[in-house]
């Protein structure tokens, strides 16, 4: 910039240079050198515009607790929290560190400014734990820490880290309690009683049909049920009614802080004649199913039926027998291998029979020597059923406990396995139409399994067992009319090969063929159908198939 711009911008009056030298030999000498002075200093002002050093901007570092060591973009800084650095205004990526403490990473953005930034202090997390000891009265409450409930009830010891923490009591039928404790090195390791207040009772109404039961309300007997009402303090209570022919009910009811609280009506089924069981030397419940009638097969109108699940056809079984109340499980089969020194075919690891499991480096399920009933790549509890067995396998474990126990054991037929999972019903599933409904009964393909390998015939559902799940793991409320337990899915079953043709459906289908009956964990609703049916090739074995046992006999009255 020239002289005479920098005039022109400072307004600087022009002088003729004759008159500027007679005034300057008028002017005192340290006039002259204030002027210059000025001027400097105004040129040094302008070349310093645009400075990056300039926009720099204070910032007061504050951390709870203070003296924390400081890295900003991964340089170390010389003083410790609290502490005042300079920085440029964006984002900016600090790290405190302080013994006793996690290590804490922030982002920081500073924005345009001369004024020093103070921004909120940054909050270290104690490493550091105390145990501290809940207690409530009365006791049984659960404790949440900020907001996170704890397993244990009180009274409970728990260990938190050093600072402030919101603690809460919950307890059914009283009120929540709030408390804000600071844990120091110093505190209590007792943080006191917290008092619970109760709630005030609400109305409850409860009615039956037929009417008439008797009502209980948490094991106590009340009064016969036509219209009830009885006044229950807010909380959880357990509700049951019972009448004389039909099946008794048993509920959990919440009952809320406010009222009043209505019931819906609860409808009584009646009650099927006491099931006739038998229990063997494996410890294998085994239900009488008698004589009768039913149709076997499935009606054209099923979207889902296949040529070899018709026609359907009258079946009798002329002869009642005992079937399991489940599948064989690995407990039971492992007595069996021990006892009788067998080695299964896929075990035998002779190249004809190779058993499938999961990988779970490749996230697949594949077949492979390393696999068999020991080994299906995931965990199995001794109740869980059996796989991996072929049709041979589980023939010879018939044999076996018949020679055992001086009875008849044997594989179902189809007619006699389609006619236990049926109980009675005409239905695609013994409880109703609707696949997705297998959910409350049964293990089939469902978001569980999806979430390892893509199944696009799973249902919309999730019971958290992507694989086999203990043969009584969905509860009493499972059984089929007959009491059966796992006759649509868990896993497919094995069914005499032997049967006469006049129990398929088409007769073609009884040749040396092997077949399994039901739905296993790895296939959707279709495959879990009361008529649906696969046949194999003998010697096959699968990590969804495994059996169920019949019993020929009659019970004793």
């Amino acid at each position: 910039m020239s002289l005479q711009n920098l005039e022109s911008m400072l307004n600087v009056e022009q002088i003729p240079r004759s008159d500027l030298r007679r005034r300057r030999e008028r002017l005192p000498r340290t006039s002259v050198l204030s002027g210059t002075a000025i001027l400097v200093v105004c040129l040094a002002l302008v070349a310093g515009c645009g400075s990056p050093k300039a926009r720099q901007r204070k910032v007061q570092l504050a951390t709870k607790p203070a003296g924390a060591k400081v890295t900003v973009d991964g340089e170390a800084q010389s003083s410790p929290t609290n502490c005042e650095v300079t920085l440029k205004p964006g984002e900016h990526t600090l790290v405190f560190e302080k013994d006793g403490y996690k290590s804490t990473e922030a982002k920081l953005s500073i924005p345009e400014g001369t004024e020093p930034f103070v921004p909120d202090a940054f909050t270290l997390v104690s490493n550091v734990h105390r145990k501290i000891t809940f207690k409530t009265e009365p006791a049984g409450a659960t404790i949440l820490v900020d907001g996170k409930p704890l397993v244990a009830h009180t009274p409970a010891a728990v260990d938190l880290p050093l600072g402030s923490h919101k603690i809460s009591a919950r307890l059914s039928g009283y009120g929540e309690f709030h408390q804000t404790i600071e844990v120091t090195g110093k505190s209590s390791s007792d943080a006191g009683v917290f008092p619970l207040k109760r709630l005030p009772p609400i109305t409850v109404a409860v009615s039956s049909l037929p009417p008439g039961a008797a009502l209980s309300i948490d094991d106590q007997d009340m009064a016969k049920v036509t219209n009830t009402s009885l006044r229950l303090w807010p909380g959880f209570h357990r509700l049951g009614l019972t009448l004389a022919g039909h099946k008794p009910i048993h509920d959990k009811i919440e009952v809320p802080a406010t009222g009043p609280f209505i019931i819906r009506t609860y409808e009584l089924v009646k009650q099927a004649p006491a099931r006739k069981t038998m229990t063997n030397s494996l410890e294998m419940t085994l239900v009488y199913l008698g004589p009768g009638e039913f149709e076997m097969g499935a009606p054209d109108s099923d979207p889902d039926a296949v040529d070899n699940e018709k026609p359907i056809h009258k079946v009798e079984i002329k002869t009642g027998f005992y079937l399991a109340e489940t599948e064989v499980t690995f407990h039971q089969w492992q007595k069996f291998v021990q006892d009788a020194k067998y080695t299964t075919a896929a075990e035998k690891n002779d190249g004809e029979t190779l058993a499938a499991g999961f990988n779970a480096d490749t996230r697949t399920f594949t077949t492979d020597a390393k696999f068999n009933w020991r080994n299906t790549g995931w965990l199995q509890s001794p109740e869980h059923p059996v796989v991996n067995v072929t049709c041979q396998d589980a023939e010879a474990f018939c044999k076996w406990l018949s020679e055992k126990e001086g009875k008849k054991y044997r594989l179902p037929t189809e007619a006699e396995w389609e006619y236990g999972c049926r109980a009675g019903t005409t239905t695609r599933f013994w409880n109703g139409d609707v696949g997705v409904e297998l959910a409350k009964i049964d293990n089939i393909a469902d978001e569980s399994l999806s979430a390892i390998v893509k199944k696009t015939d799973a249902i919309p559902q999730s019971d958290s067992q992507p694989y086999t799940s203990p043969v009584r793991a969905y509860g009493e409320g499972s059984r089929n009319p007959w009491g059966l337990f796992g006759m649509h899915g868990n896993v497919s079953e094995w069914c005499d090969v032997h049967a006469p043709a006049s129990d398929t459906p088409t007769p073609a289908d009884s040749d040396p063929s092997e077949c399994w009956r039901g739905g296993s964990w790895y296939w959707g609703p279709a495959a879990a159908r009361s008529s649906a049916r696969e046949i194999k090739i003998p010697g096959s074995c699968f990590n969804y198939v495994g059996f169920r046992v019949v019993c020929e006999g009659i019970p004793k009255d």
